[in-house]
């Protein structure tokens, strides 16, 4: 029996998969009761081609899929194909039993054997075998339809197939169950896909929410109305068509910023400047693409003032050139090939000082009269290269005005990407801002190249020495009075966004189809801080 809450009211469960997720409420009621073992009149096809039909699908599932998603598709293709399962059906068909009873009342044998294991593997095993017992059921049944949940929203139902949450688009959605265990196969797919879950919160249910709030970590859910209180957020579906931004106020005060990494100028004529904060990150040597954009000053300072035209007073970071072995740029390329991890980034442009001029000088240029501008310099690792290229960029301003040329020093802030520069960070004076590259600070922490597949399984990004060094540099921030940024992978994934933000970071920068589901997530951060902190 549902037992009635008030909308808002917090229903308690258990916690299965950490993270946040707020959208538009489904509820997923229990599938047709049609393939129930029953005479066996009007089945629509035969025991075989049932089982052949739900191979297909399996199929479909697995696609590419790795790792216990891969384990669990696979662990229920070999229940399809076992021969022991098949004899016994066979035997209770011979002894006059319908095809689509002998087939549940076989498989419900195999399920009270699991159950009663003392295995807790076999025992979290059984939902699967659950799972293929409906599933031939439907086909022999003629009842295989997939019920269609939207992408963004949250689903509270009694329980829920691992197959069928395979099948489902969650798109930055959230699970919530009235049965389940958080050591089931549905909870480790949930957890693999960074999909939050909450379990067991029994019967409660307010019938006239529309929105739901999960909170994978704390174990509780709040079903609630669209608008309802100063609490309650309003979010879409994540996808690349995204509203303007309001106002992000994080649970402890400071407004927290998303904005949007630029690549390439083609995408702020498919971007509305009102639906982030700003531009985080310019990678400008993906601008500069044709030979003689390294070289000219004039076309640098076209791409610039596009860039700062489109932001109309919005903050924008413009990245000076980033060039290595992974990112050759006509012009910056090390005649001697050596590994990106020695001379890159702002290294390199000190060695090609007269083309990195070019840049400075239309950097300079550009910074005139625009307040908005701040510039950044890559793969810093010493004071030393900081106050250099600084130096440079005030030689250059002084040479423009010697010469009746407006141009101004913007403030200048440099990339976080390596460990040294993150554990002294407080030693580099003079600096605007900090941007933690999370995706070098990884791999050159962890000695993991990003693009290795074969070390995928040691990538965890939120490992302990990744956290203690983005608080190091959070806290160098603070005792320099300076902001800090994170735009590398991390900051785009909404399953990191509390974390980041735990960390201490106030500010993302994301690619343009990232902002909906980050900004999202910050503000969903927020609002379930709140939550919590109502008691």
């Amino acid at each position: 029996m549902t037992t009635a809450a008030t909308a808002g009211s917090r229903l308690p469960g258990k916690p299965a998969a950490g993270g946040l997720a707020f959208g538009p409420l489904y509820r997923l009621r229990p599938p047709p009761g049609s393939a129930r073992a029953g005479g066996g009149a009007g089945l629509a096809m035969s025991l075989d081609e049932a089982i052949e039909a739900s191979r297909i699908d399996l199929e479909r599932l697995a696609g590419t899929e790795c790792g216990p998603t891969a384990e669990i598709i696979g662990f229920q293709a070999a229940l399809l194909d076992d021969p022991a399962l098949r004899g016994r059906v066979r035997e209770l068909m011979e002894e006059g039993m319908s095809t689509d009873a002998a087939w549940r009342t076989a498989t419900d044998a195999e399920v009270d054997l699991f159950l009663a294991s003392g295995s807790d593997v076999l025992r979290n095993s059984a939902p699967d075998i659950l799972d293929v017992r409906q599933r031939v059921l439907a086909h022999l049944c003629g009842t295989a339809t997939a019920r269609s949940v939207p992408p963004g929203h949250v689903v509270l139902a009694d329980d829920l197939a691992p197959s069928e949450f395979l099948s489902i688009d969650w798109a930055g959605g959230g699970l919530v169950l009235r049965r389940g265990s958080p050591s089931s196969h549905l909870a480790v797919l949930a957890r693999a896909r960074g999909v939050p879950m909450i379990v067991d919160i029994g019967q409660a249910d307010a019938p006239d929410a529309t929105h739901a709030l999960v909170d994978g970590d704390a174990g509780v859910a709040v079903l609630q109305l669209s608008r309802q209180g100063g609490n309650d957020i309003e979010r879409r579906p994540v996808s690349s068509a995204v509203s303007p931004v309001p106002a992000t106020e994080t649970a402890d005060g400071p407004r927290a910023e998303v904005m949007v990494n630029i690549s390439d100028l083609a995408e702020l004529d498919r971007l509305d400047p009102d639906t982030c904060d700003g531009i985080g990150l310019v990678r400008s040597e993906f601008l500069l693409s044709e030979p003689e954009d390294i070289i000219s000053e004039e076309r640098q300072l076209l791409a610039y003032r596009r860039l700062l035209e489109w932001a109309a007073g919005r903050p924008v970071r413009i990245r000076t050139v980033d060039a290595g072995d992974d990112k050759p740029v006509h012009g910056f390329a090390d005649p001697e090939g050596r590994a990106k991890v020695g001379l890159r980034g702002l290294r390199l442009s000190l060695r090609r000082i007269e083309i990195f001029r070019v840049q400075l000088r239309a950097l300079a240029r550009a910074a005139a009269g625009a307040d908005n501008l701040s510039v950044m310099f890559p793969m810093v690792t010493t004071q030393a290269e900081f106050r250099e290229a600084r130096a440079l960029f005030v030689e250059e301003v002084e040479t423009l005005r010697r010469r009746g040329i407006d141009a101004a020093v913007p403030p200048l802030g440099l990339m976080i990407e390596v460990p040294a520069a993150a554990l002294a960070a407080n030693l580099f004076d003079g600096v605007a801002y900090f941007s933690i590259g999370s995706n070098d600070l990884f791999q050159y922490t962890m000695a993991i190249p990003r693009e290795d597949a074969s070390m995928a399984s040691l990538a965890a990004v939120d490992h302990p020495a990744m956290t203690r060094l983005i608080e190091a540099v959070v806290q160098a921030g603070r005792e320099l009075g300076v902001g800090v940024a994170v735009c590398g992978d991390v900051a785009a994934d909404p399953s990191r966004t509390k974390w980041l933000l735990s960390c201490g970071v106030r500010s993302l920068s994301v690619p343009p189809s990232a902002l909906a589901a980050v900004r999202a997530s910050v503000r969903v951060s927020a609002t379930a801080s709140a939550w919590r902190n109502q008691g």
